[in-house]
């Protein structure tokens, strides 16, 4: 990804590749970029209270889990906040910060919904291409209510 970031002219600096590359995306296909105040680092620090060490684990936390907070004991970011803070206080602080990052993880849907317009059909199933060029083949699945559905939504993270 490295390579194909810099032969693009991105920035590969993680925090500003990915928020660059957010930016221009929701440009590119007029989706508003409002959401994505959220990832900066002084409205991570004033909403959740962390210092600079945790504000880096949630923004990419955040990234890439396509704008989802995961609760899960197992994830990354949970464990970190759990060194540091009771196992309350990190689910009532994920709760408030899954309730902050709400925008943010309906734009980067309607960003997948463009990229799924944009995708070719292949041998396994859709096969879509992010900014940078990295192909992703998706494939569709059964959903709970019968229909199939593109598992895309669970493939970007």
């Amino acid at each position: 990804m490295k390579w194909a970031c810099l032969a693009n002219g991105y920035n590969y600096d993680i925090k500003g590749c990915q928020l660059i590359i957010l930016e221009q995306e929701f440009n590119k296909y007029g989706i508003s970029t409002d959401s994505l105040s959220v990832l900066e680092t002084d409205f991570i620090k004033d909403t959740l209270g962390v210092d600079d060490a945790l504000v880096k684990t949630i923004r990419y936390g955040t990234i890439f889990n396509a704008g989802s907070v995961s609760l899960s004991a197992k994830g990354s970011m949970v464990k970190k906040l759990q060194k540091l803070y009771s196992d309350d206080y990190v689910s009532e602080m994920l709760k408030h910060w899954e309730l902050e990052t709400k925008e943010l993880c309906d734009s980067l849907n309607l960003l997948l919904d463009e990229y799924l317009k944009t995708g070719k059909k292949n041998g396994y199933g859709l096969c879509v291409t992010n900014a940078v060029g990295h192909p992703f083949n998706t494939t569709w699945r059964k959903s709970h209510s019968g229909e199939w559905k593109n598992g895309l939504k669970i493939v970007k993270r």
